[in-house]
């Protein structure tokens, strides 16, 4: 977007899950009553003005108000259209009368654009004027001969299930024939490219297919800019073409994509048809064998449009647990999506841990078996334990003494790692162990929260943040034990990182964390919250120095053991051809 129009609007980039309102007085103009109102976060006072139908779910105790009656209400702060695509431009405009400091634009199944005041008025007439100018006889024609579409099918959760069904019932025309022998064109799509663990694992999988022989693209849906494209550089030096797929604009006539005229219409209206139709254009172009999609929102709209543009095989990759559990990445549509693509014998499920996939498997209505295990792949000989000199010197680097017990936390800052108890865990164990330290590794929305937290229970001296590093293992490696305090998790990364750094690994016992260690020989896990018990184990291993040396011994065995690229690729490929 044009530097000038970004104080106009402000934030442009939809955004999916909980709306956040920050404990302020919001109005809520509800359009569009057959439509979910997504959940709103922190709300304060809540005025909800619809006219007629059901209170929606959460919002049991709003204050309620007509249409008509929008001009007696007073003191909002922030305004939530929903939707944009339904809003009468006059009810919508009485609603900005308000002046409120943030207004919410629902354009789509849980899908919000916030903008300014100024901005949203734009918006609001623009899409008013469009319906008007669309029902002027032979202006249409004229509109689209321009490469300009009136007025939009704006998605809603009926036509995006009608994009899903025409989508799969189009593919089911199709014989595609099988994953041919020999060496693939091989397609991944993932939202981004930042520093997690999904990412990580896409970056040892796709060098190693090259390798073997592979012609390997890598495509993002958002763009690759600033830490959104964090391993682009490596990928492409490995020898993989990366680049972003720009989504189609709404407003664009539909794309001639060889594609029954109504079912280009329908993808359109799905709740990511911008998206949709940009992958299926782009799958056409490069005709890969296999489509490998990465974490839910890739999975929901590159598995269908890699059925539509007629890929033989769909590989869709789970990671963690199902995305319910994560409200803010959670869109309503992804479930049936799930559901709906496992009709298509071309369609493979994978998940890095066995109880991961259960959990997928449950939340989504596939069978538990259409769920192949595929665990993470790690390159141990990168992660070498460091040497004696190398451990010294970081270490008086960061001030700690060579003979200090050190805990290391490595994830990130959000409330499903549950950072708090992480310091909870170093206070406790600092009681019992003289000349305790602990460091962590990562950033987050709650660094600045976590960081005054620590300093309030007296970890100063104790607990040194690192924040994002490009070493982490010359880091990591500094320490004697690692922990892992997480509401959730599906294979952490940071379980192999520090076993193969010969760290013994205390994490809670959650979906598939317990799959990454050896219960007792290289590492223990607890249950969550249990802040004493973890204290207790890591000064049990700092009275034991040969013990904690052992089992990260064990450790390091244990990944080189079942947690190999080599392993990965294998397995890999075996799903692409199964």
């Amino acid at each position: 977007m044009k530097a000038w129009l970004r104080p106009l609007l402000g934030e442009v980039r939809g955004t999916p899950g909980a709306i956040e309102l920050e404990g302020q007085a919001t109005l809520v103009l509800r359009a569009n009553l057959d439509e979910p109102l997504p959940p709103l976060s922190h709300p304060g006072r809540v005025i909800l003005a619809q006219d007629g139908g059901d209170t929606p779910p959460g919002l049991e105790e709003a204050e309620r108000v007509s249409l008509a009656g929008l001009g007696r209400v007073r003191g909002v702060e922030q305004l939530v259209v929903h939707t944009l695509g339904t809003a009468r431009a006059r009810d919508a405009l009485a609603a900005l009368r308000l002046r409120p400091t943030k207004v919410h634009l629902v354009y789509g199944p849980e899908l919000t654009l916030t903008a300014s005041a100024s901005g949203a008025a734009g918006l609001i007439l623009s899409r008013s004027l469009g319906r008007r100018l669309d029902q002027v006889p032979g202006l249409a024609g004229l509109a689209s001969r321009a490469g300009v579409r009136l007025d939009p099918a704006w998605a809603t959760a009926a036509s995006t299930r009608i994009a899903l069904q025409a989508g799969l019932e189009y593919a089911r025309t199709q014989d595609p024939g099988p994953v041919p022998a020999g060496r693939l064109r091989i397609v991944h799509v993932i939202p981004s490219l930042p520093s997690g663990g999904a990412e990580r694992q896409l970056t040892y999988l796709a060098p190693a297919q090259v390798q073997a022989g592979h012609q390997v693209t890598v495509l993002t849906t958002y763009p690759l800019e600033g830490a959104e494209a964090h391993y682009a550089p490596g990928l492409r030096a490995a020898g993989v073409a990366v680049r972003h797929v720009p989504p189609r604009p709404r407003w664009r006539p539909l794309p001639d994509l060889g594609l029954p005229p109504g079912l280009v219409a329908e993808l359109a209206a799905h709740a990511a048809g911008e998206d949709l139709l940009g992958q299926v254009a782009e799958l056409q172009r490069i005709a890969p064998h296999v489509l490998h999609c990465w974490q839910d929102e890739a999975n929901a709209t590159g598995g269908l449009a890699g059925l539509v543009a007629g890929v033989p095989r769909v590989l869709l990759s789970t990671w963690n647990v199902n995305p319910s559990n994560f409200p803010r990445y959670h869109k309503a549509w992804f479930q049936d999506s799930y559901r709906l693509l496992a009709d298509s014998p071309r369609v493979t499920f994978t998940a890095n841990s066995r109880a991961g996939g259960d959990d997928y498997a449950d939340w989504s209505g596939v069978p538990r078996p259409r769920y192949r295990v595929i665990p993470n792949g790690f390159p141990i000989e990168a992660w070498s334990p460091l040497r004696p000199a190398e451990r010294s010197a970081g270490r008086e680097a960061l001030g700690v003494a060579a003979e200090a017990f050190m805990v290391a936390g490595i994830f990130r800052l959000a409330p499903e790692k549950r950072p708090l108890d992480f310091l909870e865990v170093v206070r406790l164990a600092g009681e019992r162990v003289p000349g305790l330290r602990a460091l962590h590794i990562g950033t987050g929305g709650l660094t600045s929260q976590v960081q005054a937290c620590a300093s309030e229970l007296g970890l100063d001296g104790v607990l040194t943040f690192v924040g994002r590093t490009e070493t982490p293992a010359q880091i990591l490696g500094l320490a004697d034990v690692s922990l892992l305090t997480s509401q959730v998790e599906g294979s952490p990364n940071v379980s192999q990182e520090s076993q193969a750094l010969g760290l013994p690994m205390l994490l809670t016992r959650v979906v598939g964390s317990p799959e990454t260690i050896l219960e007792g020989e290289s590492g223990w896990c607890f249950e969550v919250g249990d802040v004493e018990g973890m204290a207790a184990r890591i000064a049990e291993l700092a009275a034991d120095r040969e013990r904690c040396r052992a089992m990260g011994a064990r450790g390091r065995q244990l990944v080189r053991e079942e947690f190999s690229i080599e392993g990965m690729l294998e397995r890999t490929d075996a799903a692409y051809r199964a």
